[in-house]
């Protein structure tokens, strides 16, 4: 985090900085002025001792002004006080002339002022030899009125030592407390620093994303408030987060088990939101589309107009439309504009209402009513013609009478059977086909069957022959497996030539029962074997309107055995037969729901 770690740098360098400039300030001041007070405090305390030791001898040399004849009385004097006071002495007069002096005379001249002080005087003098000389100046009275100044000049040495001492010892002292304090300073400045470069990188964790970091509040100061306050944020934020995530897993997971497909773009055409129904109606890829612009994806981008179109008039628009790639769709499609805070947060959305069952279901009932009708058309043609010629004179003829009455019967039983396959059918298609499941001896079962057929079997001299073990049994409708084993067995026999032969065979796999009827009639060509279960559907139709089917019987065994939880299968080879397969649970079995 190059960021926070500049910034955290800078804040404690400015702090240190700012402590450091305020210590240097400070110190320097100190090491300045300390000296000097303490050079005043020492010289000033010198002066005091001089003046006090130096008031003995002012009687003296004021009777010794009086009579200015006394010179060498004088000089003893001053020699006198040179040596009691250990320092040099000077007597001048009022004119400023010296009189007598009992030391050097001093490398800088001293000047008596004209008015001589009636005080006592101390003041400083430096000359180019010496850094520093002190003069004490003492006014010599005689009736309260002023004959002389006594002029004592104390040893420098001892006060430059003092000077120089006090000098280096500020230095030292001065050095020591800046390093110190510099230290203090930044100790201080990291404390302060530390919890804001904490705050810092949390700030900069949350920007990334990451809400679980939490600061260690140390202190009750603004700074621990602050820290407190951020913590409080992060947690609220979490939540925040949270709860919108998981908003947005709901109305994701909403959209993805939506039946409709959603195509959403903004007003740049990027895609903004596409659901899983929508790929798979429009056969394209779901990961990585969004944010694509809808011109880039394929089978998507026919639909860029519509869009743009609803987004440039503000209108919804709903239209229908057929896609025939990669697979035929039919699709209502209803799109409207989305409107938004901002200009980028416009768009348009289309929802896609797939129509394909509904079309193939309605394409379904029209086909279905047009094989009804055309089924039904021929036996009650057949039962009109009759009855015409039967009414015209026929019905006087005994053998035309007969073979006509023949015709009327097989006419209508074809339509009794038609009718009744019918019903069959209306009650599967509304659910309305009434299970009663029970325990079928499958031995028993194909017996019936075998005996149902028995007169057409020996008419076209059939061999039947049956592989069942007697303990088999399924779980089962009683009668509409009977129904099933009937419609398979009556195909067997009429598409089996005379002289041919039918095998029933029963077996057990793991829970369930396989039962199977083979023959050896003209079989199914190929392509027909995936649509032989379909309603009316007829591999040879001429065929089988002339053996009297309905076109309706495998769609039935289809219906029922699924409606068992079964299976129905087929294989055929053209010439030599078909073989068809029931798959149903064993005894005390539960059968599967479709």
């Amino acid at each position: 985090m190059p960021g926070v770690t500049a910034m955290t740098g800078s804040i404690r360098a400015k702090l240190t900085a700012t402590y450091l400039l305020v210590i240097a300030v400070f110190t320097a001041a100190l090491g300045v002025n300390l000296p000097f007070l303490i050079e005043r405090k020492y010289i000033q305390s010198v002066s005091e001792e001089l003046r006090a030791h130096a008031n003995p001898f002012l009687a003296g040399f004021a009777e010794l002004l009086n009579h200015p004849a006394s010179t060498n009385k004088l000089e003893n004097l001053c020699q006198e006080a040179a040596g009691h006071l250990g320092a040099g002495v000077a007597v001048l007069d009022r004119r400023g002339r010296i009189l007598s002096e009992a030391s050097p005379r001093p490398e800088a001249s001293l000047q008596i002022p004209q008015a001589l002080p009636k005080q006592k005087a101390c003041r400083f003098c430096h000359s180019s030899s010496a850094p520093l000389h002190v003069t004490v100046e003492l006014p010599i009275q005689k009736d309260n009125r002023s004959i002389g100044l006594l002029r004592l000049i104390p040893q420098a040495g001892p006060i430059r030592r003092v000077s120089d001492a006090v000098r280096r010892a500020t230095f030292i002292v001065s050095l020591v407390a800046a390093v110190l304090a510099g230290l203090v300073s930044f100790g201080i400045a990291s404390t302060i620093s530390r919890p804001v470069a904490e705050m810092s990188r949390m700030a900069d964790q949350m920007a990334k994303g990451n809400l679980r970091m939490r600061i260690e509040v140390t202190s009750n100061d603004e700074i621990g408030q602050l820290a407190k306050s951020l913590n409080n944020m992060a947690e609220n934020l979490e939540r925040m987060v949270a709860k919108l995530a998981s908003e947005k897993e709901r109305r994701s997971a909403v959209l993805m088990g939506m039946a409709d497909g959603i195509l959403a773009v903004n007003r740049r055409g990027e895609v903004i939101l596409f659901n899983r129904t929508a790929a798979e109606m429009l056969g394209t890829k779901l990961n990585g589309i969004e944010g694509l612009h809808i011109s880039k994806i394929p089978f998507v981008r026919s639909f860029w107009p519509l869009l743009r179109q609803s987004m440039e008039s503000n209108t919804p628009t709903n239209v229908q439309v057929t896609i025939k790639s990669p697979s035929y769709r039919a699709l209502s499609i209803k799109v409207c504009p989305l409107h938004g805070a901002s200009e980028e947060d416009c768009g348009a959305m289309a929802v896609f209402h797939d129509l394909t069952e509904l079309r193939r279901s309605e394409e379904a009932r029209r086909r279905f009513l047009a094989d009804v009708s055309h089924e039904m058309r021929t036996p009650v043609a057949a039962i009109k013609g009759a009855v015409e010629v039967l009414n015209s004179g026929a019905i006087d003829d005994p053998p035309a009478r007969e073979r006509f009455m023949t015709a009327l019967e097989r006419e209508a039983d074809r339509l009794s059977a038609l009718l009744e396959d019918l019903l069959d059918l209306e009650l599967i298609d509304a659910g309305k086909l009434v299970l009663r499941p029970e325990p079928v001896h499958v031995r028993s079962l194909v017996e019936q069957a075998v005996e149902e057929l028995q007169q057409r079997i020996a008419e076209k001299q059939l061999t039947v022959t049956t592989q069942i073990p007697e303990h088999i049994h399924m779980v089962a409708d009683a009668i509409r497996m009977a129904q099933v084993l009937g419609n398979l067995l009556d195909n067997a026999v009429k598409y089996t030539p005379e002289g041919g032969s039918i095998r029933i065979s029963a077996w057990q796999e793991g829970d369930s029962v396989c039962l199977s009827v083979a023959d050896t009639g003209v079989g199914i060509p190929e392509e027909d074997l995936p649509h032989v279960f379909e309603r009316f559907y007829r591999a040879d139709k001429a065929r089988s309107r002339r053996l009297g089917g309905t076109g309706l019987g495998l769609a039935i065994v289809r219906e029922i055995v699924a409606a068992h939880g079964g299976r129905v299968s087929v294989t055929s080879s053209v010439g030599q037969g078909s073989t068809f397969t029931v798959e149903m649970p064993v005894a005390g079995a539960t059968p599967r729901q479709e």
